[in-house]
């Protein structure tokens, strides 16, 4: 029987340990939630209407990674981090494959920024405008992928701390 996928979540994987990791990136995905390492858990982090911080839910945290254990066993456990460890190759392969690509071509222009700031010290005239002129020529190279490459190690930590 096939296993159907949640229509929120849009996957191309085929098999129950491939969704199940999909569905553990959906739930700590860095655009909606935040980790919080002293509490070994991912949180809501959405904005309240009146200025008021909103309460901070649980996503994913021990209690999902206890239940995952009651799931799929200690051998589950271990092929999905190693189901983790291939991911995460596999998102710094693209990061390098990004960087020379789209962020190597920048090159020059950040030597330049870097001289213009050095020393450290001393204030910049007109720090607004060049900051703007820089953010405005390298934003085209604003990519996720470093974030996953820190966020899926984590996720494997998380599934082989689990007592």
């Amino acid at each position: 029987m096939p296993f159907k996928h949640p229509s929120h979540i849009t996957t191309g994987t085929v098999n129950f340990m491939g969704q199940t990791m999909t569905a553990l990136l959906f739930l700590t995905d860095s655009s909606r939630t935040i980790y919080a390492p002293e509490c070994s858990a991912w949180f809501t982090h959405s904005a309240s209407v009146d200025k008021r911080p909103a309460p901070a839910t649980e996503v994913c945290g021990l209690r999902t990674f206890a239940l995952l254990e009651k799931a799929l066993g200690v051998i589950g456990l271990r092929g999905l981090d190693r189901l983790f460890a291939f991911r995460t190759v596999n998102e710094f392969n693209l990061f390098l494959k990004f960087y020379a690509s789209e962020v190597h071509p920048f090159r020059t222009l950040l030597d330049q920024v870097r001289e213009t700031l050095f020393p450290e010290s001393k204030i910049i005239p007109n720090a607004s405008k060049l900051y703007a002129g820089v953010v405005k020529k390298v934003s085209t190279c604003a990519d996720g992928t470093l974030q996953d490459c820190i966020r899926i190690p984590l996720l494997s930590y998380s599934v082989l701390d689990v007592r």
